[in-house]
């Protein structure tokens, strides 16, 4: 005997705004590479990345890169969390004061008496 097998299926439809991807307008937000313009290259960049899929790929090649030039941005981005951790703690401080105080309602309001 087979069983019934009732399923309810939905399609779900974004509906999104006309997004523009010519060259100019995602020039700053994505990278492109030259390669993927032909077979050739999309082949090349395939087998790169099934290579660097691997984690133990992908972490011998980044121990081979000469990171030197990336010294001062790893740097800066010491002092920019630094200074977030710190604007964040000002930032908890002063709204544990505010919150964990006890207010008085304001004179206008009425007041019970028993």
């Amino acid at each position: 005997m087979t069983d019934l097998v009732t399923t309810d299926v939905f399609k779900f439809v974004a509906v999104r705004p006309p997004q523009r991807v010519s060259d100019k307008e995602t020039s700053h937000t994505i990278i492109r590479d030259a390669r993927a313009s032909d077979p050739a290259g999309v082949r090349t960049l395939a087998a790169f990345a099934g290579d660097l899929a691997r984690p133990e790929a992908a972490l011998a090649r980044w121990r081979e890169l000469d990171t030197s030039a990336l010294t001062l941005l790893f740097e800066a981005h010491r002092v920019l969390l630094t200074g977030y951790e710190a604007l964040r703690e000002r930032m908890r401080l002063r709204t544990r004061g505010i919150f964990s105080r006890r207010l008085a309602p304001p004179r206008s309001w009425p007041t019970r008496r028993s």
